[in-house]
């Protein structure tokens, strides 16, 4: 389970903690505190996960000055808005470069490449392994899904665009 994954994978523009009281399943108890925060596109995930770490420690805060009042909030979770996804699913996951604007490859390969690489594929499907992301660049000029080796790396051709990506470095797996 990896929600920050499944944040930028669903191009989400906003992330949250929920503080849940517990009970026997994930995830899934009364509701004590929640928060969002819009973060900026292409951050890396590492930042998210700190600025949530953050967020979550001020509403833990809170929700302990509750307890410790007797004025403790709960409310049930709409389970209609939860979500779970596996961690399998990023396991298999690749990136299709074919169906993607070129801004969202960005933000993807940009957030998740301080942890992940491999979220693009070859010709042949297999991963292929990458370093940091440089850029991206709006153009007709393209061949949707098709991956051109260049000096530095390869441009990744979306729909819209290019998106730049370096050679891995040595020593990253």
């Amino acid at each position: 389970l990896d929600p920050i994954f499944w944040t930028y994978w669903e191009n989400d523009r906003e992330a949250g903690v929920t503080i849940h009281w517990m009970n026997e399943r994930v995830d899934a108890g009364n509701i004590a505190a929640q928060g969002t925060l819009r973060f900026e596109r292409g951050l890396p995930s590492r930042q998210l996960y700190m600025q949530l770490a953050i967020r979550g420690t001020e509403l833990l805060d809170k929700v302990l000055g509750q307890v410790m009042s007797g004025d403790v909030q709960s409310q049930p979770q709409d389970e209609h808005l939860a979500t779970y996804e596996s961690s399998v699913g990023i396991a298999h996951a690749r990136i299709p470069i074919e169906h993607w604007p070129a801004e969202r490859v960005w933000h993807v390969l940009s957030g998740l490449g301080d942890q992940r690489t491999g979220l693009l594929a070859d010709a042949s499907g297999q991963p292929l392994a990458h370093g940091e992301i440089a850029s991206f660049r709006l153009s007709r000029d393209v061949t949707p899904g098709r991956i051109v080796p260049v000096t530095t790396g390869y441009e990744v051709h979306c729909p819209d665009g290019i998106v730049s990506v370096n050679r891995r470095s040595h020593g990253r797996s």
